[in-house]
């Protein structure tokens, strides 16, 4: 379009020329003064001016493309840093993060939270705090924390994880979900009034947590009410525990606990009843256990027990074994055989055996007994997810791997 109008104009001066320039003027009158201008060298000089214009424009023009070409080159250079740093953040090996990192220094600031995630991964943990100071406060985001908390979790020392935490806890002081930091430094310092207190205010202030809040709340708080039960504070252990249960799901060990208090406490009947409804509501292998232990008279707090739950694998097994130390061996058969109906455990087939040697039978059911006993299943029992270690009973902490609620019922 300039172009054109530059040819324009040029087309009327040459013509102007062939016709007559010499008397084409403007006349022009300002402040007494009176000027007088060819039209035709007017129109010649505007024309070079348009000219250079034009060209002063493809110039700069030029000049601010190459520029944003510079930048974008650099741009995507740092994209394609920041996804190749980020496998490496969640999936690289050290030595490989080391190797990176160095190429990663030279950029811009905007990274320097990222630059402080690489350095925390490898253990340069000073060179980390550096650029978390650096780093924007936006960036400091929810997400933060529990990837640096998954950070700690891989140190093997309780020590350095200590240590890890109260450091980042004190960097990151101002942040909501610090919390999370404050929680695990309880857990491990095994101050769990305090923890339940952080756990409290993280639930209330809606803090990502890596786990469930209401289990761990429950966990948290039967590790409170045991160790007052271990210093003999039965009352304080039973009012911590109220406490919990009504923010928390109420979880078996829970129930357990709270029964063993009140018996403490000389009462044994808030501890039955507390029993029986646990049984009644989800019956586990050792509410019965418990249940058994409390009671004056065995044989009808069996009867109890599988009145209330008499589908449940426990309450068939107790039967089996009431009825054999009764000596009523026909009886104790046919809750075996319903038992083998529907539960493959070994516990079952070795009650059959003990059943047969004391019916006198003969030898080809004892041995039709040793057979099924080699695919049987195990009975049910507490395992560690972490060491696969079996324990006796639930606790918060294995007592192998030192592993935190790690003990499950499988």
């Amino acid at each position: 379009m300039t172009t054109c109008m530059l040819i324009l104009i040029i087309a009327i001066v040459a013509g102007l020329c062939s016709v007559n320039y010499e008397g084409m003027f403007c006349k022009i009158e300002c402040l007494g003064y009176s000027i007088e201008l060819n039209i035709v060298v007017m129109l010649f000089l505007l024309s070079i001016v348009i000219f250079l214009l034009i060209i002063l424009a493809r110039i700069i023009t030029y000049i601010v493309l190459r520029v944003y070409n510079i930048k974008v080159y650099f741009l995507h250079k740092e994209i394609d840093s920041f996804i190749t740093g980020s496998s490496y953040l969640c999936f690289g090996e050290s030595h490989e993060v080391k190797r990176y990192v160095k190429k990663f220094k030279g950029f811009s600031n905007k990274f320097n939270i990222f630059k402080a995630c690489l350095y925390f991964k490898i253990g340069e943990y000073e060179e980390a705090e550096k650029y978390f100071a650096l780093a924007p406060q936006a960036s400091l985001n929810k997400f933060l924390g529990l990837l640096l908390l998954g950070f700690v979790k891989k140190e093997k020392s309780k020590y350095c994880q200590l240590q890890l935490l109260k450091k980042l806890n004190q960097v990151f002081i101002k942040q909501f979900w610090s919390v999370i930091f404050r929680i695990e430094i309880c857990c491990i310092e095994k101050k769990w009034c305090a923890a339940i207190v952080e756990l409290k205010y993280a639930i209330k202030s809606h803090v990502l947590l890596p786990y469930d809040a209401a289990r761990m709340l429950a966990v948290v708080g039967y590790a409170a009410a045991d160790q007052c039960y271990r210093n003999e504070k039965y009352r304080e252990g039973l009012k911590i525990l109220n406490d919990v249960e009504s923010k928390c799901v109420k979880d078996l060990f829970i129930t357990i606990l709270k029964a063993k208090l009140y018996i403490k406490i000389d009462n044994k009947q808030k501890a039955i009843n507390l029993l029986e409804h646990q049984y009644k509501v989800s019956a586990h292998k050792h509410v019965a256990i418990l249940y058994l232990e409390v009671s004056d008279d065995k044989n009808q707090a069996t009867d109890i027990l599988y009145k209330i739950s008499p589908n449940y694998y426990f309450s068939k097994y107790l039967m089996v074994q009431k009825s054999i130390n009764l000596r009523q061996y026909n009886v104790a058969l046919q809750y075996l055989n319903d038992a083998l109906n529907k539960y493959k455990y070994i516990s079952f087939y070795l009650l059959m055996i003990k059943l047969r040697l004391n019916l006198h039978d003969d030898y080809k059911e004892s041995l039709w007994c040793f057979e099924n006993l080699k695919n049987a299943i195990p009975d049910l029992h507490w395992r560690c997810t972490v060491c696969n270690c079996s324990v006796s009973e639930w606790y918060y902490e294995c007592s192998y791997c030192q592993a935190f609620d790690s003990i499950k019922w499988m």
